[in-house]
């Protein structure tokens, strides 16, 4: 099993302030170059040379080994499901996200949602197949837990749970490349 802390505990920082307060929602997606991503979702001029920041409205986009990484703005106007349905055709997807104590991570293929899940209670799935990635999960760590013993480590380990099902490498030297944006 991979250690949560060495995996990718430095984009959980990345995205959490000194208050310790996390807005961080990303989607690993396989397979697919970054402008490629943004036009399923139905960016109609995705531009290169953007800068890391997000602002309302905007999805950032960075190619990554495998595939690339979508950063998703807290208030975008897609839900997970149209993005879901528009981004996973021909591929797999997952998606983490955590906004303060507000927790998911979905796994979808070819537009199907096959698990969704609060990664702090990885026993209570839903979707087409719950099980479908159980063994990925355990491999990571993620191990059913009751509602009263909330995983800590939930998100350090989603983040590795989501690069593990669908073969997407993300490292700090991908984020420091200029960036894919797109306005919706």
């Amino acid at each position: 099993m991979e250690n949560p802390g060495d995996g990718y505990g430095w984009l959980l920082e990345e995205f959490t302030d000194d208050s310790d307060f996390t807005v961080l929602i990303v989607r690993f997606v396989r397979g697919l170059a970054p402008e490629e991503a943004l036009r399923r979702l139905g960016a109609a001029d995705p531009r290169y040379g953007g800068v890391a920041q997000q602002d309302e409205g905007f999805i950032v986009a960075f190619a990554a080994d495998g595939g690339c990484v979508l950063f998703e703005n807290a208030f975008f106007a897609l839900d997970d499901v149209e993005m879901t349905r528009r981004l996973s055709p021909g591929t797999t997807t997952a998606r983490v996200s955590a906004v303060s104590a507000d927790w998911d991570f979905s796994y979808a293929a070819d537009g199907e949602v096959i698990v969704f899940f609060d990664p702090a209670y990885p026993g209570d799935r839903e979707g087409a197949d719950p099980d479908a990635i159980a063994d990925a999960m355990s491999a990571v760590g993620m191990v059913p837990t009751s509602e009263d013993e909330p995983d800590e480590d939930a998100i350090p380990k989603a983040l590795i749970l989501a690069e593990h099902v669908t073969g997407v490498h993300l490292t700090p030297a991908h984020l420091d490349k200029p960036a894919w944006l797109a306005e919706f």
